[in-house]
């Protein structure tokens, strides 16, 4: 997924989605799983499957992201590079496709606009 394109300045977050998926969490691990998801969303690209990393992502020493890891890994598929989460992928495909029709619709009107 390349980041050629402008995000936009939100995540969308289907309350109800999240909240029966997390519901067996800590607020801790509300907390680290919503960095994950955040930097996710902002880097536009799978999270590195590298537990330093990912503690640092989500802002937890490692003994913490240690007791926590196994649980929060489970909302991600993991490669050996990288943690892949579905959902946010695929909102990162849409906003993309989103994005790309402004920008094609944008083009459009000013190009009319210098035909005039």
């Amino acid at each position: 997924m390349s980041r050629n394109w402008k995000l936009r300045p939100y995540m969308p977050l289907f309350w109800d989605d999240y909240d029966s998926d997390t519901r067996h969490l800590s607020t801790e691990e509300h907390g680290a799983y919503f960095l994950l998801i955040m930097a996710y969303w902002q880097t536009q690209k799978p999270l590195p499957n590298d537990e330093k990393k990912l503690a640092r992502l989500a802002r937890l020493p490692m003994c913490k992201w240690k007791r926590s890891s196994k649980t929060l890994r489970s909302f991600f598929k993991e490669t050996s590079d990288v943690l892949y989460h579905k959902r946010i992928h695929a909102e990162l495909l849409v906003a993309m496709a989103k994005s790309q029709k402004a920008k094609e619709k944008t083009q459009k009107a000013v190009d009319r606009a210098n035909q005039r």
